[in-house]
């Protein structure tokens, strides 16, 4: 009895021993994914009467492999993008996500001369995360947000799981917009490009699909790229410059880049005009500048000079006029965030729908961002409960990645 009681004493403590070696080695290689699915937090609530998302912080430990992503090219598809990010970061749990983004914005000056970026997103109801990343090794650091669709958490969830949290490390991958500790800002917005039916009478976008011998990128991907690389808007361009771009999804889409010099740009990449832009593979890079003198508004149509026939086949362009004779009333100067949240609610879904602008529809805006450009903060209204402390966060690169509010 005791020579079986000794044999299996020693077969215990082996795979005790088997055990921890396991567990060593998985935290060895699962780190910083470990570490970032247990910094989600939840900083703002649920709330179906309102239409609105959970909001979570993510504070991403580790640099997401995305040293690793430029150096093989790149990806060409969101396929590719998904195996990427299976095999490096969620270990083969599978991210359905898709992506599309509405939205609004705009760049303006403070009084005291700060540089800001502000922008409405709009889709859907969603739970969204404000991401913070460190990535080091001459990456810089940025504060970007994300909606939870794009990687597979279903819109309706009031709590997300351990699996949902997991797959959350996939939206560093999917930035909507976002800012880096040099002040350099961007973000997506659709641009509803080269409209066609299908034989089935289905309306769709022709998306930007450019293939040389340039490495590839996709939409979401390139504006991580740009965050974590670039310091300036020029430095932005000559990166992207250098990709072949490939849209996201099925949409067509547009970008905006702004700095703390007060430089911005828009890129979009066209063919001819909007009738006759059917073809993504013809497209090429056109830039339209600000200097800082007069504001850059996007909404979701292209804004080059003779694309469209005439602005009632400009997507968003009623959204766009709001906001530029609120910014008039201003002279493009305002007092603070809180005057440039006032700018960004006149471009809210719920409260166009309130003022009879808009009709009801399935689309609403999930936050409202002023990003400043100069002091390196950010401040996010969620849901459009614009003037509620306890919907608005403020983040600080100086205290980075403390809740400063």
């Amino acid at each position: 009895m005791k020579k079986f009681l000794k044999v299996l004493g020693i077969i215990f403590a082996s795979l005790l021993a088997l055990v921890l070696v396991a567990a060593i080695v998985v935290g060895c290689i699962w780190f910083h994914e470990i570490k970032t699915v247990a910094s989600i937090k939840q900083i703002a609530s649920f709330n179906e009467e309102h239409r609105d998302g959970n909001v979570y912080v993510i504070n991403y430990s580790g640099g997401y492999y995305f040293d690793d992503f430029i150096e093989q090219g790149g990806v060409s598809n969101d396929s590719e993008l998904m195996a990427f990010i299976m095999n490096h970061i969620t270990k083969g749990i599978e991210i359905p996500g898709v992506t599309s983004a509405g939205c609004s914005s705009y760049t303006c000056a403070t009084e005291d001369g700060d540089r800001l970026f502000c922008r409405n997103f709009d889709l859907s109801k969603s739970n969204s995360a404000i991401i913070l990343t460190n990535p080091g090794n001459g990456r810089y650091k940025s504060i970007t947000t994300a909606d939870l669709k794009y990687c597979g958490v279903s819109q309706n969830k009031t709590e997300i799981s351990l699996i949902d949290k997991v797959k959350c490390l996939a939206l560093t991958y999917a930035p909507m917009d976002g800012m880096n500790e040099k002040g350099l800002a961007c973000s997506i917005y659709i641009s509803y490009q080269g409209v066609y039916e299908d034989a089935e009478g289905k309306s769709h976008t022709t998306k930007t699909d450019i293939s040389t011998d340039k490495p590839d990128i996709t939409s979401t991907t390139m504006m991580r790229m740009v965050l974590d690389y670039c310091a300036t808007v020029d430095e932005a361009i000559e990166m992207i410059e250098k990709y072949d771009l490939h849209d996201s999804s099925t949409n067509a889409f547009h970008y905006s880049l702004s700095d703390a010099t007060g430089k911005a740009a828009c890129l979009e990449w066209i063919y001819d005009t909007n009738a006759t832009d059917l073809d993504g593979t013809n497209r090429t890079l056109h830039i339209t500048y600000s200097d800082g003198t007069n504001p850059l508004v996007v909404t979701n149509h292209v804004i080059v000079e003779g694309y469209y026939a005439s602005d009632d086949d400009k997507k968003g362009f009623d959204r766009m006029s709001d906001i530029k004779a609120e910014l008039e009333k201003t002279g493009s100067v305002v007092s603070g965030v809180d005057e440039a949240l006032d700018i960004l609610s006149v471009a809210g879904v719920r409260t166009r729908v309130e003022a009879g602008k808009q009709e009801a529809s399935a689309a609403l805006t999930l936050w409202s961002v002023v990003y400043n450009l100069t002091d390196k903060t950010v401040t996010l209204c969620a849901n459009e409960h614009y003037g509620e402390p306890e919907y608005t966060f403020t983040y600080s690169f100086d205290d980075f990645f403390k809740n400063v509010k």
